[in-house]
């Protein structure tokens, strides 16, 4: 089943749940803006799919810090 996250404690709990090894995906929104915006996080994570909905929290510090975790290996599609 594929969680759609768009509330900073549902995005920390599920990371927190996690395992050692994640698949991420990212996808910007580029209209309306000079800069692209990150909008939106798919993970693939302990076994289970989620999509994170970044315009919809304003701070996702949980994201910031797992990302910067170098205990969770991550393979990651067009980061950027």
């Amino acid at each position: 089943m594929q969680h759609l996250l768009s509330k900073e404690a549902e995005i920390a709990d599920f990371l927190a749940a996690g395992g050692s090894h994640a698949a991420v995906d990212t996808e910007f929104q580029r209209d309306r803006s000079f800069y692209p915006r990150l909008s939106l996080v798919q993970i693939h994570l302990g076994g289970e799919p989620a999509i994170l909905d970044l315009l919809a929290v304003r701070r996702p510090l949980s994201l910031l810090r797992w990302l910067g975790d170098p205990a969770v290996e991550k393979v990651m599609h067009a980061p950027g």
